[in-house]
């Protein structure tokens, strides 16, 4: 017999790991902060990097987020190309804005 037990009114996991901060090497960062320092290493970041090096999922709602919380600096930048099936394919590269571009 299973001896698992699902309780209705208990939360799957507790606030303070939701609310847990992505480890990065050897220093805790959250999402955000992951997603703006590879930003500054890299240049620019593209959903498929957000995912595949960072493991984050959805790029738009971190940089939404971002911005929300007053990080101003981030422009996207449409981008098109096809995929395997020739589907004309469209995808924002995100980057931040340099100081001087305005001047």
């Amino acid at each position: 017999m299973n001896n698992l037990s699902f309780d209705p009114q208990k939360p799957l996991q507790s606030p303070q790991r939701l609310s847990q901060r992505v480890q990065k090497g050897s220093a805790h960062m959250k999402q955000y902060e992951a997603v703006y320092k590879y930003m500054e290493d890299h240049g620019s970041i593209t959903p498929f990097e957000a995912c595949m090096n960072l493991k984050v999922i959805d790029l738009a709602r971190t940089i939404s987020y971002m911005r929300k919380i007053g990080y101003n600096d981030i422009v996207g930048t449409e981008e098109k190309t096809s995929n395997q099936f020739s589907d004309n394919i469209r995808y924002y590269r995100y980057s931040i804005r340099k100081e001087n571009a305005n001047a």
